[in-house]
């Protein structure tokens, strides 16, 4: 299990246990017998790390855009067809839950040539509530509001927001393009908020994305998961709720 997809507390906790299996500790040290047991240390590293924490989520009507329906219970976010949408947040719908301390997941399974999750702060979705740039994602190119995914036709990227006092992206932070195989026969994306590391990142299938670690840029705050469906085919299912 790799430390960077543990909590931070609970790598903590390991690196001080493993002092003892190391020889460093001394020959004559009561962790002696330690030093010729490193699958023990293993074992105890299962043990210890903590994987994030699931969020049992659902989409909040609440904080849901006029083109956005909500199926199953409010897990499923879809494209509502024969509404007008102009503005970001008429395609977006965040959830329930916010979240403002530890490390935790969110798991989707996402349908459609296009669409976009990530998280949102708390005071930038109150931003994306009054934005009125004309884009279908909630962040992209550096414009809008959030650290998202966003998938277009077969074409994918890590997009973060730019900041309050440059909302046009005028510094033109510019978006990570992901490979297309490693987004192959996917059967579930998940997005990863560590509030003790300050970042957020994006898995496939459980394992990380390269290259999709972003650091946050608002800390005083709490974060809620995010999506975008901008087109009829498109669908993002929460899983695990």
């Amino acid at each position: 299990m790799a430390a960077a997809s543990c909590s931070l507390q609970s790598c903590r906790e390991l690196r001080v246990l493993s002092i003892g299996f190391h020889s460093r500790a001394g020959a004559c040290s009561s962790f002696s017998t330690l030093h010729i047991e490193p699958a023990l240390l293993d074992i105890i590293a299962q043990f210890l790390l903590e994987p994030p924490r699931l969020v049992a989520d659902r989409f909040m009507g609440l904080l849901t855009g006029s083109g956005v329906e909500l199926k199953d219970m409010s897990r499923t976010a879809r494209y509502r067809p024969g509404v007008g949408t102009t503005w970001r947040i008429d395609i977006a719908s965040a959830g329930a839950h916010a979240i403002s301390e530890g490390m935790v997941k969110w798991m989707v399974r996402c349908t459609g040539h296009s669409f976009a999750f990530g998280v949102i702060s708390e005071d930038r979705w109150h931003n994306l509530q009054k934005d009125n740039s004309m884009d279908w994602p909630f962040v992209g190119q550096g414009v809008g509001h959030g650290y998202g995914m966003i998938v277009r036709r077969g074409s994918a990227y890590i997009s973060r927001q730019s900041p309050t006092n440059d909302p046009w992206n005028c510094n033109c932070a510019e978006d990570y393009a992901i490979p297309a195989t490693d987004l192959q026969d996917a059967k579930f994306f998940s997005v990863v908020l560590d509030l003790d590391r300050e970042h957020v990142f994006f898995e496939r299938d459980g394992a990380m994305i390269n290259g999709s670690v972003v650091k946050l840029t608002e800390l005083q705050t709490a974060y809620r998961f995010i999506a975008s469906v901008p087109d009829k085919t498109s669908s993002i299912t929460i899983i695990g709720s």
